[in-house]
């Protein structure tokens, strides 16, 4: 397995719970335990939905960032997403 493919089985559902477009970061909830992820607008440059124009309530997926021991990456903000692409 390469590393897209690997990438793209890591890949969770959820909804974009909050966005703060002048600060650039918004939070999304995870669909299946509704944890919330932290993510920054460089975060979304693959998604389909330009940043200005990501609202909440949006679907999309993620990839969330790992710790060094491989679970979740906890910062101060939640736990974070590595790579978001979010859809109409």
């Amino acid at each position: 397995m390469n590393l897209t493919e690997e990438m793209e089985k890591a890949k969770l559902s959820g909804t974009v719970k909050a966005v703060k477009q002048v600060e650039g970061f918004g939070f999304i909830s995870h669909a299946e335990t509704g944890n919330d992820f932290f993510f920054h607008r460089s975060m979304t440059g693959q998604s389909p939905v330009a940043w200005d124009d990501i609202v909440v309530d949006m679907d999309c997926e993620f990839i969330p960032a790992l710790n060094g021991e491989g679970g979740l990456l906890e910062t101060p903000k939640g736990y974070r997403a590595a790579k978001v692409w979010v859809f109409e």
